[in-house]
C-alpha cells in the first residue's frame, strides 16, 4: 500500500468545494486542504482521485475503523428520536462501560463530547460546596468555561516542561507547577468546588510528567475537591491502558469521554461518581450508531490483543 498522486493536491476539484464551502460559512482554516470521498482501511481518497495513507485517525481518534457492514445494527432504530425512549444499544453500552469504571459511578450519554463535559461540569459546581473550579486545560475556547461560568475559573498553567509557562527548567523544577496549584488552592480553598485536568493535549502534543496529575490529585483530595478527568479529545486503548488516568493509578470522581469510544463517531460520556451524580434530564441522547460503534471497540479492548499491542508500541 503506498499513496497515488494523480493530481497535485489540494487539486482542482478540492479547491472548488474549499473555495465555494467557504463562502456558505463563517471563515475558517482547514487544518488538512483535503476534501474526502472515501476510505478505506488506513487509505483515504479524495474528490481528484488522489489517494493517501492515514496518518492522522481523526487527530488519534480512530482507533479502528468501522464500514458500514459493522454498524448495519445500529440503522433500524437511528430515526427514532433518541431523547424519547431508551435504545437496545445504548443500554448495552452502559453495561459495557459500567465494567471498565467499576461500583460507584453514574452515566450518562450525549451526543458530543462537550455535551457530557458540560454536563459534568455543572452537575458538580451544583452540589459542592463552594462554586468555582480550578482547570488545567490548553484550550481557551471551551465555552463551558465562558458565560455563565466565567467568574467561577481559576485557570493554571497547563504543565509543559519544554515551553514552561512558570519560566522554569526540568526536571531542576521540583515540579513548579505543582506548587503554584496548591498556592492557589490555600489562597480560595474553600470556595473551590472541583478541579478539572486534561491528562494529555494531543492537539499540541503535549505529555505532561505523570507525576504531576498523581500530585495535583492527590493535593486535591486532601483539600476535599472532586477532580474531573477530561478525556474528549482521546481514544480508550490508544495509550495502553483502557482508559488514560489508568497509566496514573488514580482515581477521578468524574470522568468525560468524547468520539474516541466511537472511534470517531459523535458520542459523548460522563461518569460520575454517585453523590456527584445529580444532572437534569436532557432532550438528547447518542446516536444508536454510535452505540454500536463504541460496542464494537469494547469488545475489541476487553481481547486484550489490541492493549497489549499499544503498551509495546
Amino acid at each position: 500500500m503506498s499513496p497515488n498522486l494523480k493530481t497535485r493536491p489540494p487539486g482542482v476539484e478540492a479547491r472548488r468545494m474549499i473555495g465555494e464551502t467557504q463562502k456558505l460559512t463563517a471563515p475558517v482554516r482547514l487544518r488538512i486542504p483535503l476534501v474526502v470521498k472515501g476510505v478505506r482501511g488506513s487509505e483515504v481518497e479524495d474528490v481528484d482521485g488522489n489517494t493517501y495513507i492515514d496518518m492522522d485517525c481523526g487527530r488519534g481518534l480512530q482507533l479502528l475503523r468501522f464500514g458500514v457492514e459493522d454498524l448495519t445494527a445500529g440503522l433500524s432504530v437511528v430515526s427514532y428520536p433518541a431523547g424519547d425512549v431508551l435504545s437496545e444499544y445504548a443500554y448495552r453500552l452502559l453495561g459495557s462501560v459500567k465494567g471498565f469504571f467499576g461500583e460507584g459511578y453514574r452515566f450518562h450519554l450525549s451526543p458530543s463530547g462537550f455535551e457530557a463535559f458540560t454536563t459534568v461540569y455543572s452537575s458538580i459546581l451544583e452540589v459542592s460546596r463552594g462554586g468555582s473550579a480550578v482547570v488545567f486545560h490548553t484550550r481557551n475556547d471551551v465555552s463551558a468555561f465562558g458565560s455563565p461560568f466565567s467568574s467561577t475559573i481559576r485557570r493554571a498553567p497547563y504543565p509543559y516542561c519544554y515551553r514552561c509557562p512558570l519560566k522554569h527548567e526540568h526536571p531542576g523544577c521540583g515540579y513548579a507547577c505543582v506548587d503554584y496549584f496548591r498556592d492557589v488552592l490555600d489562597e480560595v480553598e474553600d470556595s473551590i468546588s472541583l478541579v478539572v485536568f486534561k491528562p494529555v493535549d494531543p492537539v499540541r502534543c503535549i505529555v505532561p510528567p505523570e507525576p504531576v496529575w498523581r500530585r495535583i490529585v492527590k493535593i486535591s483530595h486532601e483539600a476535599g475537591c472532586p477532580v474531573l478527568c477530561d478525556e474528549t479529545d482521546l481514544a480508550p486503548g490508544r495509550s495502553g491502558k483502557r482508559l488514560w488516568h489508568e497509566n496514573l493509578s488514580i482515581r477521578p470522581e468524574a470522568v468525560c469521554l468524547g468520539d474516541g469510544l466511537a472511534s470517531g463517531l459523535p458520542i459523548g460520556l460522563a461518569a460520575v461518581r454517585e453523590e456527584l451524580a445529580v444532572w437534569k434530564p436532557k432532550p438528547l441522547t447518542a446516536n444508536p450508531i454510535s452505540c454500536v460503534a463504541g460496542l464494537r471497540l469494547l469488545e475489541r479492548l476487553r481481547d486484550g490483543r489490541l492493549l497489549s499491542k499499544a503498551h509495546k508500541l
